[in-house]
């Protein structure tokens, strides 16, 4: 049964001056036929189970997953239950420098410390204080960071300073990579 995309339901947002943080709602059934985003972005799946479909592969995406996408990336996406996403879109500005080497291609990661890193994003996400939007910056930092060494450690490809130095501006270097 193909559900109507828009049963989908952002639950919140945060802006920050490079990205938008998003937490989407996705009913289990949903379907979402092959689409592309303009911006590079990263999810973590808060909850649920999904299948995405990459050109003729499909994978699995569990909960506590990290996933890039990059700018202009093509997938298909069928929700297996009920599931919560928090999306960090960048921003990017046309004809801004290449993607980064590591991160140049599509990827997901999970470990301990990505569960608790989007564990922590997610009660981030609720707060409204001043030093929320401090909190998911770095948040953001340290997600980008363990997405690049997933992926080192699973292809050995050379990995960005932020995955090394892990500071706030690498992070914001690397944001300006990845826009195409």
């Amino acid at each position: 049964m193909k559900i109507d995309p828009g049963d989908s339901r952002l639950v919140r947002t945060r802006v920050l001056d490079y990205a938008r943080v998003n937490e989407v709602f996705y009913p289990g059934g949903m379907r979402q036929d092959r689409h592309r985003h303009h911006s590079a972005s990263f999810s973590f799946v808060a909850s649920g189970r999904y299948e995405e479909c990459l050109g003729r592969h499909a994978h699995s995406r569990l909960m506590s997953t990290l996933i890039y996408h990059p700018a202009g990336e093509c997938h298909a996406v069928a929700f297996e239950s009920d599931v919560r996403i928090f999306s960090i879109e960048f921003r990017g500005q046309p004809g801004a420098s290449s993607t980064a080497d590591s991160l140049d291609r599509g990827s997901s990661h999970r470990s301990e410390l990505v569960a608790w890193l989007g564990s922590r994003l997610g009660r981030e996400m609720t707060r409204s204080d001043s030093a929320s939007s401090l909190a998911i910056d770095g948040l953001i930092s340290e997600l980008l960071a363990e997405g690049s060494r997933g992926k080192v450690l699973r292809r050995g490809e050379a990995f960005c300073r932020v995955a090394e130095e892990g500071d706030r501006f690498c992070a914001r270097q690397l944001y300006l990579r990845l826009q195409p």
